[in-house]
């Protein structure tokens, strides 16, 4: 049986497919529209540009990936498998981050990350403000992690997503591991 996939997918689907003929800062909306047989006002409707659009498929893959294993696996395995859904599109995401500029995925997933980690905390914590000491340190590694998660696919992504995830999870600074490990 075909499955049926949403407007934002099919969008998405057609620039990874793009991205396998050419770089990513290469390929312009008329070219993922043409690919996926859309109309542009569809494609504007569903996404403000392509960085938008690149934004999304990556934090609501992550997001999802979250969702279904927090709280039912250990903290370690959750983060290993967005490394296995990150070398599941490795040539994509090797392409993806290597604009630094504003609209960067590196920039959103920064940020994604210490959000993630500022909600774990106060949530375990049970506090809602977090001493400057700890934002500082989820910054730090999360930049840190976002960094060595980058390095890992221009590399080709070698390194099992197991001992990626095992490397970071012993990387994080105590004041963090006691609230999300």
């Amino acid at each position: 049986m075909l499955k049926k996939i949403d407007t934002k997918t099919l969008i998405a689907e057609s620039l990874i497919d793009l991205s396998y003929t050419r770089p990513i800062d290469k390929i312009t909306v008329n070219d993922i529209i043409q690919n996926c047989g859309i109309g542009r006002q569809t494609f504007y409707y569903h996404f403000r540009t392509k960085f938008d659009l690149i934004h999304w498929f990556y934090m609501s893959s992550i997001d999802e990936i979250i969702s279904i294993h927090k709280n039912q696996v250990p903290w370690v395995d959750m983060i290993a498998q967005t490394f296995i859904f990150q070398s599941n599109y490795k040539h994509f995401f090797r392409n993806a981050f290597i604009d630094q500029g504003h609209e960067s995925l590196f920039n959103a997933s920064h940020v994604h990350a210490i959000n993630y980690y500022v909600a774990c905390i106060q949530e375990n914590a049970g506090e809602s403000e977090l001493i400057d000491n700890m934002r500082f340190a989820i910054n730090l590694y999360s930049y840190g992690a976002i960094c060595m998660g980058r390095d890992w696919l221009k590399s080709g992504a070698k390194e099992s997503p197991v001992v990626l995830s095992r490397r970071l999870a012993d990387s994080m600074p105590e004041r963090m591991r006691e609230y999300i490990i």
